[in-house]
């Protein structure tokens, strides 16, 4: 389809993954070959139950995860970014009100501003912004 006259898949990405920054050319042409990948129709349903309900919950159930039953003292490493439309600022905020109790030395958030979802994974700049902090994390708390 990328490939049809008038087709720029650069706006399909960032009209689904919200506008990314820094994602070299050539990476994405990579991306187009492999992606999108196929998932179950139950997995969609699942998502939609989300965004419907506005609640995280089993598939087709009434139970409802409890963020809050996290262990406060699992180390967690959380990286957002202003510009994700799928794992959007406002969702994020959401998931960090349910860690407010989390014990601050195992919890370490992150906001890129200017990163969208696929910058986490393809971003030219991913290893100095991020990669190098996840590391950096893994040794504070494993070392």
């Amino acid at each position: 389809m990328c490939a049809l006259p008038g087709v720029n898949c650069n706006n399909l990405i960032a009209a689904l993954t919200g506008l990314n920054c820094c994602l070299d050319p050539s990476a994405l042409d990579l991306f187009f070959e492999y992606e999108p990948l196929s998932t179950s129709t139950k997995n969609l349903v699942h998502l939609a139950q989300t965004v419907r309900s506005g609640v995280l919950a089993k598939f087709s159930g009434p139970q409802i995860y409890n963020l809050s039953n996290i262990p406060h003292d699992l180390p967690l490493f959380i990286s957002y970014g202003g510009q994700d439309a799928l794992s959007d600022p406002l969702d994020v905020k959401t998931l960090l009100d349910y860690l407010k109790l989390h014990d601050s030395d195992k919890l370490d958030v992150q906001f890129i501003n200017n990163y969208a979802h696929l910058d986490f994974i393809m971003g030219v700049n991913a290893k100095d912004i991020l990669y190098n902090e996840v590391i950096s994390f893994f040794n504070r708390q494993f070392n």
